[in-house]
């Protein structure tokens, strides 16, 4: 096991998580190919990520797939503490992040990543 990584989060294989764009296209593009009808992808604003990081024991993100009440996917995401736990309560109090925008219709018009 490693040590902790970037804000104390400890992970069993490699902390860092950057690829290469190309890589990430061919994931993507892969994913495409197997789920030409799925959803390719969630845009978010950035005020939603800076809402979860900023709470002060906040040392990662999880993000969970959904389903809404009508059936279409979504993502929820959450902050994590430095041991991995998401900051939401049994109660369910704690910061949530969902209402993304899906790709299709909000995709990129230049990314390798959401090509057609």
């Amino acid at each position: 096991m490693t040590g902790p990584g970037p804000g104390g989060l400890t992970n069993p294989q490699a902390i860092n998580h950057l690829i290469s764009a190309t890589d990430g296209a061919t994931m993507t593009a892969r994913f495409r190919g197997a789920n030409p009808r799925s959803v390719r992808g969630w845009l978010f604003d950035r005020s939603a990520f800076d809402s979860l990081l900023g709470q002060a024991s906040c040392a990662g993100i999880r993000i969970y797939r959904g389903l809404k009440d009508d059936g279409t996917e979504n993502l929820v995401i959450v902050g994590t503490d430095a041991t991995g736990n998401d900051l939401v309560s049994a109660m369910g109090s704690g910061l949530v992040a969902e209402i993304g925008w899906p790709c299709p219709p909000m995709c990129g018009t230049t990314s390798i990543l959401g090509a057609t």
